[in-house]
């Protein structure tokens, strides 16, 4: 790799918070944990709305 390669790949690292760099030293840092999401239970009739808006967009009757 080009050393000014190099230098704009670290630096888009850093900047993005992925690494720490200190000539000579790297260190990768810890991605944030995902936010969790609850699921939501959906009754039959709701899905059954939702797949049939869903076909309409799409074009398609059942």
């Amino acid at each position: 790799m080009a050393p000014a390669h190099l230098t704009q790949a670290r630096d888009d690292l850093v900047q993005v918070g992925l690494i720490a760099y200190q000539r000579p030293l790297y260190q990768v840092l810890a991605l944030d944990a995902p936010r969790r999401v609850e699921a939501r239970a959906f009754a039959a009739d709701e899905i059954a709305l939702r797949i049939g808006a869903l076909r309409a967009v799409l074009g398609r009757t059942p």
